[in-house]
């Protein structure tokens, strides 16, 4: 750690690659670390899209990747092609060229249309993530 001695008196401390182990990590990013960990997209998901006006138009997805980026793109790639005709038919066909937002649970997650030029936005066609591990867990009746 590299100290330093502003104006006015002020210590600013900096994180140098030289002094980084183990030890010397500040708890606060080691947990920051582990937490990161944990909540990679390891399993298989499960995405099952909701109601785009009166349809569900969408077929439920299974990705299984770590990336989560891949994750959603491998999502938009698979529901565009079932929301475009829906979404001309709703005479918004804008709203195809979308991304996908989820939640930092990672349990459900939207589609998301932005035009920045505009200022307008719209979020549309919810959507339930659920993992293997979820649905073993959930109860049956």
């Amino acid at each position: 750690m590299t100290k330093a001695t502003a104006p006015g008196g002020v210590v600013a401390r900096a994180w140098s690659h030289a002094a980084y182990n183990a030890d010397s990590v500040p708890e606060y990013l080691a947990t920051y670390q582990t937490r990161t960990k944990e909540t990679r997209m390891a399993n298989a998901h499960t995405v099952e899209f909701g109601y785009l006006g009166d349809s569900r138009p969408v077929p439920d997805l299974t990705i299984t990747t770590d990336d989560p980026n891949e994750f959603h793109r491998a999502v938009v790639r698979h529901a565009v092609p079932y929301l475009r005709p829906v979404l001309e038919k709703m005479g918004r066909p804008e709203l195809a060229d979308c991304i996908f937002q989820i939640d930092k649970d990672r349990t459900m997650g939207q589609f998301l249309w932005l035009d920045f030029q505009s200022g307008n936005g719209a979020r549309f066609c919810a959507a339930r993530i659920t993992t293997a591990q979820d649905e073993a867990e959930r109860p049956t009746s």
